[in-house]
C-alpha cells in the first residue's frame, strides 16, 4: 500500500549573520580555551557550552574519523594537532570550534570539539519573514511565478532546480508525512495542491533560523502499487531486489572460503549466510 505523498517546493531566505555576533562567539571560544589551557577540563567545558548535539553529551568526543570525513577546514587543522593539543579557533559551516587532539591511530584521528553557532539577530529574522510575505504577495497576484521568484530570491542550494525538496531517505521528490520535519508536515496537510505558504521557520543545518515559502506542488493520496501510477517506484524494487540478491550470491560463495571464528555461546544462532564455523 502506498501512503499518501507529497511533493513540495521552497522559497528560503536566510538572514546573514552580523560580524557583531560572529565576534562575540570567537571571544566566548577564546575564553574557553583560556580556562581548558588554565587547568579546566574540556570535557566537562563542552558539555556544559559545546552546541554540537550529538557529541556535547559525550564532553565533545568525535570518535575516529579519517581524512575526508569531516569539514575541510575541520581536518586541515585537527590532523596537526599533537595528543592533548588545543587548538585555535577555527570557523566551518557549522560554526565556530575549539579542538582537542585526544588519540591517533595511522590515518585516523579521535578528537574532541566544542562548537558555538553565531545567532541571527530576531531583528534580522523578523526582516526576512517580511520579505517573504512580500515574496509571497508578488507570486499571488501574478506579477511574477513561483518559479521565477525561486530563482530570483531563494538562498537555498536548490534554486536552480525549482525549490524541489529531496527527500534524504529515498533521494526521490516525494514525502509520507513522517518523512518531513514537523513544521512542514503540519503546514502542508492543509494545503491544496498548488497552494503557497505563509512564512515557515527553518532551522538550517539544525541550527540557523531562517524562514521559508512552502508550495505544495502534487499529493498523491493512499493507493495500491500499480504499473500506471507507480512504474518507477516498482523498477526501483525490481532493482533493489536484483541487486541483494547479487550481494547474496557473492557473500555465499566467499563465506565458503573465509573462516569466521564464532564464540560457543553463539554456535547455534541463526545465520544469514552459511560462513564456515570452527
Amino acid at each position: 500500500m502506498i501512503k499518501t505523498e507529497y511533493e513540495i517546493a521552497e522559497i528560503v531566505k536566510n538572514p546573514p549573520v552580523s560580524i557583531e555576533e560572529k565576534v562575540r562567539v570567537k571571544e566566548q571560544l577564546m575564553d574557553l580555551r583560556k580556562r581548558i589551557l588554565g587547568g579546566e577540563n574540556f570535557s566537562t567545558l563542552a558539555i556544559l557550552y559545546s552546541e554540537d548535539p550529538g557529541s556535547a553529551k559525550k564532553g565533545g568526543e568525535l570518535g575516529f574519523y579519517g581524512r575526508g570525513q569531516l569539514y575541510p577546514e575541520f581536518e586541515a587543522v585537527a590532523f596537526k594537532l599533537k595528543e592533548g593539543e588545543i587548538s585555535n579557533v577555527l570557523e566551518t559551516e557549522a560554526g565556530y570550534h575549539i579542538i582537542q587532539m585526544i588519540e591517533r591511530k595511522g590515518d585516523y584521528i579521535n578528537v574532541r570539539h566544542i562548537l558555538l553557532v553565531p545567532k541571527v539577530s530576531p531583528l534580522d529574522l523578523f526582516t526576512a519573514k517580511r520579505e517573504l510575505d512580500s515574496i509571497a504577495g508578488l507570486i499571488r497576484s501574478d506579477s511574477i511565478t513561483f518559479e521565477k521568484a525561486v530563482e530570483k530570491f531563494s538562498d537555498a542550494d536548490n534554486k536552480n532546480s525549482g525549490g524541489i525538496l529531496i527527500n534524504e531517505y529515498t533521494m526521490g521528490t516525494t514525502f509520507e508525512a513522517e518523512q518531513l520535519d514537523p513544521q512542514v508536515s503540519f503546514t502542508i496537510e492543509k494545503m491544496q495542491v498548488g497552494e503557497l505558504s505563509n512564512p515557515v521557520p527553518l532551522k538550517i543545518d539544525k541550527q540557523k533560523d531562517a524562514y521559508r515559502l512552502l508550495k505544495l506542488k502534487s499529493k498523491t493520496q493512499p493507493h495500491k502499487a500499480n504499473m500506471l501510477d507507480d512504474y518507477a517506484r516498482i523498477q526501483q524494487w525490481a532493482l533493489q531486489e536484483k541487486q541483494m540478491k547479487a550481494i547474496n550470491k557473492w557473500i555465499d560463495e566467499k563465506a565458503k572460503q573465509t573462516y569466521v571464528r564464532v564464540v560457543d555461546e553463539y554456535k547455534t544462532c541463526p545465520f544469514a549466510h552459511q560462513w564456515e564455523i570452527r
